[in-house]
């Protein structure tokens, strides 16, 4: 079994309170898994989902403290949400029914807790459990629980409101404070709420463009000093790191723009900016009727030659280049399918929908080619989106992306992306979309 040792190890006692927590859980909901549940009384299987969790999620979502983090000491729901999210990525042949159990379990435990103890859902360890479950709910890949991820959406975004405003209430820890525990200790208190906030807030983010719905949380909400940099948060602090953190606090609208971390998500507001996700996904056949579908056809094939095309290339361009990121340097993260899913089905509109005589298979020798995922001189980058250049693009791993052809073999890519890397249920979903695309050129059978 993988052990990363990230974090101290689980005790049989901890094991075993988790268990029957959740064995009470499942038998009160009348489940059926609870000669399954017999595997979380083995500490070696629990304490591998969590230093999963540390090894493939964190550094992600860098929601928790891992230097502090010993669940020996965290409450029951918390280890269990942990749990949830590491069991995604182990490799044990059952580990698509664990994900499934330990998911169900913890959205029981969330709506008991909301339901019998309100104290407990305004804590740091609940915060931390629901955004987490947050996670596991939305990516599943499953839409009844894709729609229940609105209530936590909601849920999660009151209490992110409520941990915010306690923050602007409460003046930063100073360091002149006389104990430097007492120092440190207010400290990681107030980076964990902030965290929390600034966490919701970015799956609030993700969740409404994935989902193409309006976002809840707005820049008001989180006008909080940033939590610090990963560097320091993963590191025990020694006094000359705190006195820079507590002396030098960033706000989010100073750096919005300015990290390198952010260029995926750069491409994929970009391509939003120009075509919804809903009218993409609709253009499909998925979560469509089929008269729906070929209105949003329709729609975008008018899209596609408004302002001779421009509009329509630039998208195109910025879906390349998520797509050789993700092609070339997965993270395997939570929402990659998703940003994947994005791309692929802009350049597939793009290769379908409008007319490409001019990248006939059979008519490119002429023309030069044009690498719509790779650095570009400015002048090759206007004349593409102007349309006054006979560029054949062309994307590594596919080929020319015009015609049909062009677009059979951007599926298939884009369906061994995600088979390579199949931890979320999101990923087999979308896997599903593009295969109904691939066979019968519409996902209208994969509702």
């Amino acid at each position: 079994m993988d052990d990363y040792a990230h974090v101290p190890k689980i005790s049989d006692q901890k094991a075993v309170e988790l268990y029957e927590h959740v064995a009470r859980l499942s038998s009160g909901a009348n489940t059926p898994y609870m000669v399954d549940l017999a595997f979380l009384k083995d500490k070696a299987a629990f304490n591998m989902f969590i230093q999963l969790y540390f090894e493939h999620f964190h550094p992600s979502l860098p929601l928790l403290h891992k230097v502090t983090f010993c669940p020996l000491e965290m409450p029951w729901i918390l280890n269990l949400a942990v749990a949830t999210i590491g069991s995604h990525y182990s490799r044990l042949s059952s580990s698509y029914r664990y994900t499934t159990l330990l998911g169900d379990c913890l959205r029981l435990a969330v709506s008991e807790l909301i339901d019998h103890d309100i104290n407990v859902s305004i804590g740091i360890p609940f915060a931390q459990a629901i955004l987490l479950s947050q996670v596991d709910t939305a990516y599943s890949g499953q839409r009844n629980l894709v729609l229940k991820a609105q209530f936590y959406r909601s849920f999660a975004v009151t209490i992110c409101r409520g941990i915010a405003a306690g923050l602007r209430r409460r003046e930063p820890p100073c360091k002149q404070t006389e104990s430097r525990h007492e120092t440190y200790h207010q400290w990681l208190q107030r980076e964990l709420e902030k965290r929390i906030v600034y966490c919701g807030w970015l799956l609030d983010c993700q969740y409404s463009l994935h989902n193409d719905i309006p976002f809840i949380m707005t820049l008001d909400d989180i006008d909080l000093e940033l939590p610090c940099n990963e560097e320091t948060w993963d590191k025990p602090v020694n006094t000359e790191k705190m006195e820079e953190v507590l002396t030098q606090p960033v706000h989010l609208r100073d750096i919005l723009a300015a990290d390198a971390r952010t260029e995926r998500m750069y491409h994929m507001t970009s391509i939003l900016l120009y075509l919804p996700f809903k009218r993409l996904c609709m253009s499909s056949g998925w979560m469509a009727t089929e008269t729906s579908t070929k209105s949003a056809q329709m729609e975008l094939s008018t899209w596609l030659s408004r302002d001779g095309g421009q509009n329509a290339r630039v998208a195109v361009r910025h879906a390349a280049i998520l797509f050789a990121l993700i092609r070339t340097h997965s993270t395997n993260t939570y929402h990659e399918a998703q940003s994947l899913l994005l791309s692929t089905l802009t350049i597939w509109v793009f290769a379908t929908l409008q007319q490409h005589a001019e990248y006939g298979e059979h008519n490119n020798d002429a023309k030069s080619s044009i690498h719509l995922d790779r650095p570009m001189s400015l002048t090759d980058e206007e004349d593409w989106i102007s349309g006054n250049a006979p560029f054949v693009p062309r994307i590594a791993g596919v080929g020319c992306i015009g015609g049909p052809l062009g677009a059979r073999r951007l599926l298939i890519e884009a369906c061994d992306i995600l088979h390579r890397h199949e931890c979320w249920g999101v990923n087999r979903r979308v896997v599903v979309v593009l295969e109904q695309l691939l066979v019968c050129g519409n996902a209208l059978s994969s509702q």
